[in-house]
C-alpha cells in the first residue's frame, strides 16, 4: 500500500505505474521499509480488489487528519484535476479539489467537485 501511495502522490495512475515506481526506486524502498521483491502489476490489481474502497478511503483520510494536527502557521495550496478514464455516459468527468500544505508537503484533503 505504501508502495501505491507513493506511486499516486508521484503522478501514478494504474497497477503499472505503481509497479515501475517499485522498480524506479528499489534500492531506497530496500532499504527504507525493507522491500524484499518488487510486487507485480497483477499484485497490486488483487490487493485493490481484495480492499473495500470506502474503507481504504477512510484510513487515508484519517492518516492525512494525523498529519495535519502537526501543520502550523502554514500556506495551503487549492489545486483542482480532472481525472483521465473517469468520464461517464453523459460525458462529465471526475474532479477533483485538493488542499495541499506546502510547508509539509501534503495533501490535507480531497473533494470531488
Amino acid at each position: 500500500m505504501f508502495i501505491a501511495l507513493c506511486s499516486y502522490l508521484s503522478g501514478g495512475d494504474g497497477f503499472y505505474d505503481m509497479e515501475d515506481y517499485a522498480h524506479a526506486r528499489q534500492d531506497w524502498l530496500s532499504s527504507h521499509i525493507g522491500m524484499q521483491s518488487i510486487p507485480s502489476h497483477d499484485t497490486f490489481n488483487r490487493v485493490f480488489q481484495a480492499i473495500s474502497p470506502s474503507c481504504f478511503g477512510e484510513c487515508l483520510l484519517e492518516l492525512s487528519r494525523r498529519l495535519r494536527e502537526k501543520v502550523t502557521g502554514d500556506i495551503v495550496a487549492f489545486d483542482g484535476k480532472t481525472h483521465r478514464r473517469t468520464t461517464k455516459k453523459n460525458g462529465t468527468a471526475l474532479h477533483m479539489l485538493n488542499a495541499w500544505s506546502v510547508e509539509n508537503r501534503l495533501v490535507l484533503g480531497q473533494l470531488a467537485v
